[in-house]
C-alpha cells in the first residue's frame, strides 16, 4: 500500500519561531507605545504650568495697566513663610480701593491671590495660580534701573518662575508692564 503525505500543516517548531517572533513585536509595539503616552503627560503638564504662568502674568499686567498707581512693593520671609507682595490703587467712586497680589509659600503650598479691599476690609479673595515657586515684582525707571520710589513708576518688571514637573529645569517667564500714570 502507498502511503498519502500531507504536507499542509506547520510542525511545533514553526509554530513556536512564528509565536516568539509575534511575541517580540507585541512588546516592542507596547513599548514604543507605552514611551509616547509618558511623553505626552509630561510635555502636557509643562504646557499647562506654562499657561497657567501666561495667564496670571496677562491678569496681573490687566490689573497693574489699570490702576491709578502703585502703592507698594515687598518681598518678605516672615516665621518660615515666603510672601511676595504688590498693592495697586484702584479707588473709583469716593471709595478708598486697594488690590494686593500676594504670593505665598507655606506648607508645600505656594499661591499667587488676588485681595481686594475697600477702606482697608478685605472684600474678595481669589486665587490666581497654585504651584508657582516664586513671583518676583520690581519698579524700573525709563533707563531700565531698578528703583524704590514708587510715584510716578511707569514700567513694574514681573518675574514669575516654577519648576515644571519630570524635568530638573524652572520656567521662567519675564515682563516689563508699563502703566498708564501720566508723569
Amino acid at each position: 500500500m502507498k502511503r498519502i503525505m500531507n504536507n499542509s500543516g506547520f510542525t511545533l517548531i514553526e509554530l513556536l519561531i512564528v509565536l516568539s517572533i509575534f511575541g517580540i513585536i507585541i512588546a516592542i509595539a507596547l513599548n514604543l507605545m507605552n514611551y509616547t503616552l509618558r511623553t505626552y503627560k509630561k510635555s502636557d503638564a509643562q504646557w499647562q504650568i506654562q499657561q497657567s504662568a501666561r495667564y496670571a502674568m496677562d491678569y496681573i499686567a490687566r490689573d497693574v495697566r489699570n490702576s491709578k498707581s502703585i502703592l507698594s512693593i515687598s518681598k518678605e520671609n516672615e516665621s518660615g513663610v515666603d510672601k511676595s507682595k504688590l498693592e495697586l490703587d484702584i479707588s473709583e467712586n469716593g471709595l478708598h480701593t486697594t488690590e494686593e497680589f500676594i504670593w505665598e509659600t507655606k506648607d508645600n503650598d505656594k499661591i499667587l491671590y488676588k485681595i481686594i479691599f475697600e477702606n482697608d476690609i478685605e472684600i474678595k479673595r481669589e486665587t490666581i495660580i497654585r504651584d508657582i515657586d516664586d513671583i518676583v515684582f520690581s519698579t524700573v525707571n525709563d533707563d531700565g534701573e531698578k528703583v524704590n520710589d514708587y510715584s510716578n513708576v511707569k514700567i513694574l518688571n514681573v518675574t514669575l518662575s516654577t519648576k515644571l514637573p519630570g524635568v530638573d529645569r524652572i520656567f521662567s517667564l519675564t515682563t516689563d508692564i508699563y502703566s498708564r500714570i501720566d508723569g
